[in-house]
C-alpha cells in the first residue's frame, strides 16, 4: 500500500481517517520525530511499530526539524530531504506520516496537549520513541512524559535499545558530522546506505567540461574536495563519477550526464 501522507491540520479535521479507515477501526501504532536521515536508530523504531501488527503503523514528523526551523537561512542543515524521508516510510513498511510545520504556534504548545489531540485524532493504541526523544514547548517533556501519559491512557509505549556503531549511539547529529568531515565510510554505516544528495529540485548550468549547482542544497554538504560519486538519473541509469564540491556548490564531469536535469541524486561513495 502506498504511504498516505496528510498534514497535521489535515489530520484534526479526519483526512487521515478518510485515507486510512482501519485507523479508527483499529487504532494505530506511532512514532514521533524529525527522522533526520533517516538512519538505522529511526529504523530500530519502526521495526516497534510494525511489530504491532493489530495496528496501523505510521510517523508523525515535521515538515522541517525543529532545531532548524527558526533559522532564517536552512541552507545546509538536513541529512534527508522530506521527499527522501516520505520515500523512506514507504520503503520501510508505513502506511502514513502525518507532517508538522513547527511554526511559532505549534511551538508553543505543551506536551499533553501535543498527545492529547494525536490520541483524540489517530486512536493511538501504541507509541516508540527513542531515549532522548524530547517534545512540547520548548522540549520541556522527555520519555517519562511521554510514559506517564501513555500510562494514563491505556496506551502501550517502547523505548528501543540503543542501536549503537562502534560504542557510541547512531545519531542524526553524528551523522552530520560525519558528512561534513567527508567520512561516508562512516555515514554509510550509520544510515544504513550512502548519503544522496536529492537533486530533483536542483538548476544546473554548464561549462564546457562540468555541470555545476545553481541554487543552494537544504543538504548539508561535505567540506570542500572531490569524492567518489554515483549519479542516479531519474530514468533509472547509474554513472560512476565524481562530485567535486567548493563554496557550497556541487560539480560533476559533463561527460557523466550531458544534462542536469536529468539527475536524481547524486551518491557519495565510500
Amino acid at each position: 500500500m502506498a504511504l498516505q501522507v496528510c498534514s497535521w491540520s489535515d489530520m484534526m479535521q479526519g483526512k487521515l481517517n478518510s485515507l486510512l479507515p482501519a485507523v479508527q477501526e483499529r487504532g494505530c501504532a506511532v512514532s514521533v520525530g524529525s527522522f533526520d536521515g533517516p538512519h538505522l536508530g529511526h529504523e530500530a523504531l519502526v521495526q516497534c511499530l510494525l511489530a504491532q501488527a493489530a495496528y496501523v503503523p505510521g510517523v508523525a514528523t515535521f515538515m522541517v526539524p525543529p532545531r532548524f526551523a527558526r533559522l532564517a537561512c536552512r541552507d545546509g542543515t538536513v541529512i534527508s530531504s522530506l521527499e527522501q524521508r516520505l520515500e523512506w516510510f514507504e520503503k520501510a513498511g508505513l502506511a502514513f506520516a502525518v507532517l508538522i510545520d513547527f511554526s511559532p504556534e505549534f511551538s508553543k504548545m505543551n506536551g499533553k496537549d501535543f498527545l492529547s489531540m494525536l490520541l483524540q485524532a489517530c486512536r493511538v493504541r501504541f507509541i516508540t520513541e527513542g531515549s532522548d526523544f524530547r517534545f512540547g514547548y520548548n522540549g520541556s517533556c522527555g520519555t517519562a512524559d511521554m510514559y506517564r501519559f501513555a500510562q494514563e491512557q491505556n496506551i502501550a509505549f517502547c523505548v528501543p535499545a540503543e542501536v549503537l556503531y562502534e560504542q557510541e549511539r547512531i545519531s542524526s547529529s553524528r551523522i552530520r558530522a560525519a558528512i561534513a568531515t567527508g567520512n561516508f565510510s562512516l555515514v554509510t554505516a550509520l544510515l544504513g546506505r550512502p548519503f544522496a544528495l536529492d537533486c530533483r529540485r536542483m538548476l544546473w548550468a554548464r561549462t564546457a567540461e562540468q555541470l555545476y549547482s545553481c541554487l543552494p542544497f537544504e543538504q548539508i554538504l561535505p567540506k570542500d574536495g572531490e569524492y567518489a560519486a554515483s549519479l542516479h538519473l531519474k530514468n533509472g541509469t547509474v554513472i560512476d563519477s565524481v562530485a567535486v564540491v567548493e563554496n557550497g556548490i556541487v560539480r560533476v564531469p559533463i561527460h557523466s550526464c550531458n544534462d542536469g536535469q536529468y539527475i536524481g541524486t547524486i551518491q557519495f561513495v565510500p
